[in-house]
């Protein structure tokens, strides 16, 4: 039960399955979702080492080419507890 950000998906449908093909509807936000969890991993891998997060995405080993296109460079702000990251979607078309 452990990562649930690994876990599938799955969708219901009223159609029943034998009936007639329903498409599968992607999460439009996946990109981001997995862009943090990049961000999430590195930084408690870096608070491992050395016992503080990081506001430096270089410190805690990424890089911009790690990203999806659609996001902007990310924003880390740490304390001596914690971090956030907050990222800009770019050529996002709300739903």
């Amino acid at each position: 039960m452990h990562m649930p950000e690994m876990w599938g998906y799955l969708q219901f449908s009223s159609i029943m399955a034998e009936m007639e093909a329903k498409l599968f509807i992607p999460d439009k936000d996946l990109d981001l979702k997995w862009a943090l969890r990049m961000v999430y991993y590195a930084e408690n891998e870096y608070f491992t080492k050395t016992g503080k997060y990081s506001s430096s995405f270089k410190d805690i080993g990424l890089a911009i080419s790690d990203l999806p296109k659609i996001l902007s460079f990310p924003v880390i702000h740490s304390t001596r507890t914690t971090f956030e990251v907050t990222f800009l979607l770019l050529n996002h078309n709300p739903v």
